[in-house]
């Protein structure tokens, strides 16, 4: 009984942050769209979105939102390597033997060797994918967890489409530290967009008033009592 409602603790807070990660995302999202309707209404849509823009050039670009960049993974069968170094001569044995093997599976990154079948020297390895510098998460874990959150599924979705299609499954430890990295960068992402919100709509009213000397804040109040019923994806 007492596993059973620490898994459950367990999953709430992994529900909790899935929708706080999602939220984080959808700000930048929701900042656009309000600042074009404004723009819209006064004539100024154009003026409005490109000074959008210039504000958001000033962050750092991050996966959700660089769709223009090139794609640095590629799925690939293991059988390939034979066929591509088939040609290749090893230096030690002068056999055209030399071979990829894959060990040591963390997540969806994996150790790759390059070696040699017949002398079974070892010329080099790598991982499959690139360390972050800060969480020391492999960049390939973050990708896909961030991808499966981003279509409203979890750890069990991630695994069914290992066994899909034939790959290592990442186990939960690590769905859940890439799971709290993302939701790191989301929150600071997040506060981010909202400062940059305040400035854009303050910067809207000062200019309708024609001065920067008007009092232009006011105080929101809420009842936060609903959140302690475990409702926080209504947050907001």
């Amino acid at each position: 009984m007492g596993k059973n409602h620490m898994q459950s603790d367990s999953d709430s807070t992994m529900c909790a942050k899935n929708s706080d990660i999602l939220l984080a995302e959808n700000s930048l999202m929701d900042t656009e769209i309000s600042i074009s309707d404004e723009g819209s209404h006064a004539g100024e849509k154009e003026q409005y979105l490109n000074a959008s823009l210039s504000k958001l050039q000033m962050f750092p670009s991050t996966s959700t939102f660089c769709t223009s960049e090139k794609s640095t993974y590629v799925l690939m069968n293991n059988d390939m390597w034979s066929a591509l170094l088939s040609n290749t001569k090893c230096d030690e044995c002068d056999m055209c033997s030399l071979d990829v093997e894959c060990n040591s599976a963390y997540g969806f990154s994996t150790k790759i060797e390059l070696k040699c079948k017949s002398c079974r020297k070892i010329f080099n390895s790598v991982f499959s994918s690139p360390r972050d510098d800060d969480s020391n998460c492999f960049d390939a874990n973050k990708k896909l967890v961030e991808a499966f959150l981003k279509i409203g599924k979890g750890h069990a979705a991630l695994e069914l489409f290992s066994m899909a299609i034939g790959i290592h499954a990442m186990d939960k430890k690590t769905f859940s530290k890439c799971l709290h990295k993302l939701y790191e960068e989301k929150c600071s992402f997040k506060e981010d967009i909202l400062e940059i919100s305040r400035k854009v709509v303050r910067k809207h009213h000062e200019d309708l008033l024609g001065t920067a000397n008007a009092v232009i804040d006011i105080t929101v109040s809420y009842d936060g009592t609903w959140q302690k019923r475990d409702i926080r994806h209504c947050m907001g």
